[in-house]
């Protein structure tokens, strides 16, 4: 109970052993760990397993592994570094390792078996990651039809403490695609760690990972299940990033310059001194896996950049073993369509005065606040409607609401019709993508309607307008052909652990050890209630630690009783049906756990 309460507030370890020793004191002796030392024994976070990676700070060349016995390195240019004083490090985590603690929980690891009991599953339908192209072509070449073999989703991306700050933390993250959907954002495990002033050189970041993946992948890792031993083979096959991170990831040009698309041969045109994405008179090819790496092979010996198109040199993921430069690196639509388009959109006809499209003005915009923030949503959106004034501040998830729910039923009336009827192309596009299930049909309208509003909207606003993420839209359709609906690959969890990653950093020194440790530690609390005994009511309060808490609520079974009771007189009807001598009952607002977890209000 004490390390999940550290973990929903991340408290230090200072704070986790004072509660331990108050908790002594209460009973008058040792009943449970009340030291670190004590408390990282039934939470080990085998951070000396970890590979410590040094490099030069001044030309980023690669100076090996940390080890004891060499207090001093001077790289080839000269500089000198003090192994015990520099942070110029990053960090690799024994992944086979972080699999095994997480399969020590017997029902988790039971739970990969599900895909092959998903009673809906049809060629015709896609419900999930394992109804892509992409994903089964991994299936019928046997690399995937045993349920014992997994395979993972991988991310990295950059987050600060602080805005001012110039420190910036870049973790490797993997997740496992067969866990059941709600569980996969749950146990998401790392592999790799970075921490400096500076980006970091992707290459060089990402060599120990590939290495490790390719391991993964050709060796497997041993676990046992009920007594058997098993044996695992891991295939990474997917990576969901942000696009300045997949440019590079990629070691290609940036999203911004010259053939700057990882996804396609689109050149990008030159529009008052900036790289836009405008309709061409033909549909520009798409890269393939073969091609990327020929292109990548081919750049170390090509000095025209037309040649090279887009790519820079050889990218360290082409040796991860059976994965796909291509479609293995779908467009995240978190980024593209939500921060990207609908924050584009919204905040140009805000701000555009000179176009016809305007709905900033005092009068307008009033008129669409009153609108917004009259809106109840169910409980299934966790934040409440805020003003279009603080759009600015709006996290993704708002921004899905205002696209899918909101942004409509707001501007009707107010944005004139053609411009707020090309806005619902995109509107009911993406409701077909975000879909729990989708027939190949409806993914086919959504292309057709998704090329539609690229092609009006470069009509509507001109071509300035037309930037990378509105030609990404373009890819979507074939990201949910590959790998499924929109929500099996996007970064929503990824971004939430990067979250709760920085709440964990408590010292300006050593913040990529710090870090690593209590993560790592964090972990095992998923298998702690499997090695010992724990009450309903205990693992009852860690969840509802996690949970957002209703105050008046009754489970019964599968189904939850919520509202305040009130005393209600049954009449003789009534007793009649419940054939039982009661006077009178108590009655709440109803909730039924199996209908999506959404709120139903209804009278008991």
């Amino acid at each position: 109970m004490i390390m999940s309460i550290g973990l929903r507030h991340t408290l230090p370890w200072t704070a986790l052993v004072d509660i331990c020793q108050a908790i002594n004191i209460l009973y008058n002796r040792r009943i449970i760990p009340d030291t670190k030392y004590l408390l990282q024994k039934f939470f080990p976070s085998h951070i000396d397993k970890a590979t410590y990676h040094l490099y030069c700070q001044e030309c980023r060349e690669y100076l090996g592994e940390r080890r004891p016995d060499i207090q001093e390195i001077e790289c080839v240019c000269g500089y000198k570094l003090i192994v015990n004083k520099i942070d110029s490090y990053f960090i690799e985590f024994d992944m086979a390792e972080q699999l095994r603690t997480l399969f020590k929980n017997n029902s988790l690891a039971e739970s990969l078996k599900s895909r092959f009991n998903r009673e809906e599953a049809d060629d015709n339908t896609l419900r999930d990651i394992f109804d892509g192209v992409t994903y089964k072509k991994y299936v019928s070449s046997g690399l995937l039809d045993d349920w014992r073999n997994i395979s993972c989703t991988f991310n990295t991306d950059g987050c600060k403490h602080a805005k001012s700050s110039k420190l910036a933390v870049w973790p490797i993250y993997f997740r496992i695609n067969e866990l059941p959907e709600k569980m996969r954002g749950k146990h998401i495990l790392m592999a790799g760690l970075w921490v400096d002033k500076t980006e970091p050189d992707m290459n060089l970041f990402l060599k120990p990972f590939v290495d490790q993946c390719n391991s993964l992948t050709s060796k497997g890792f041993n676990w046992v299940l009920n007594g058997e031993k098993i044996t695992s083979k891991v295939f990474f096959n997917c990576c969901s990033v942000d696009s300045p991170a997949r440019c590079a990831m990629l070691c290609m040009k940036s999203f911004t310059g010259y053939f700057g698309c990882t996804l396609c041969y689109h050149p990008a045109r030159l529009v008052m001194n900036t790289r836009k994405y405008p309709i061409l008179d033909s549909v520009p090819h798409p890269r393939t896996d073969e091609s990327i790496k020929k292109e990548m092979i081919e750049s170390l010996t090509r000095s025209n950049e037309d040649e090279k198109r887009g790519v820079l040199k050889p990218s360290v993921l082409m040796n991860i073993k059976n994965f796909d430069l291509v479609a293995g690196m779908p467009p995240d639509y978190m980024h593209s369509c939500l921060l990207g388009v609908t924050r584009q959109f919204t905040e140009m006809i805000l701000t555009g005065t000179k176009g016809k499209y305007y709905v900033g003005s005092p009068a307008k915009m009033s008129l669409i606040n009153e609108r917004l923030l009259n809106i109840k949503p169910p409980s299934v959106i966790h934040r409440k409607p805020r003003s279009l004034k603080e759009f600015k501040l709006w996290k993704a998830t708002e921004w899905r609401s205002w696209l899918l729910f909101y942004s409509l039923p707001c501007l009707e009336g107010i944005l004139p019709h053609k411009y707020i009827k090309h806005w619902s192309l995109l509107v009911s596009a993406m409701e077909i993508l975000l879909k729990a299930a989708i027939t190949r049909n409806e993914l086919q309208d959504a292309r057709e309607v998704l090329v539609k509003f690229v092609e009006k909207y470069q009509k509507l606003y001109g071509v300035y307008e037309m930037k990378y993420n509105i030609h990404l839209l373009l890819h979507l359709s074939d990201s949910v052909q590959n790998w499924g609906p929109l929500w099996t690959q996007n970064t929503f969890d990824f971004e939430n652990q990067n979250r709760i990653l920085l709440q964990f950093k408590h010292s300006s020194r050593r913040i990529a050890t710090q870090i690593a440790n209590r993560i790592l530690s964090f972990q095992n609390l998923n298998v702690f209630s499997e090695s010992v005994h724990v009450s309903l009511r205990v693992q009852s309060f860690c969840q509802s630690l996690h949970k957002k808490q209703l105050r008046w609520y009754c489970r019964l079974d599968d189904h939850v009783l919520v509202g305040n009771r009130k005393s209600y007189i049954l009449t003789d009807e009534e007793k009649k049906c419940l054939n039982m001598p009661i006077k009178s009952c108590d009655f709440f607002f109803s909730y039924d756990c199996e209908s999506n977890s959404v709120l139903h209000q209804s009278i008991l």
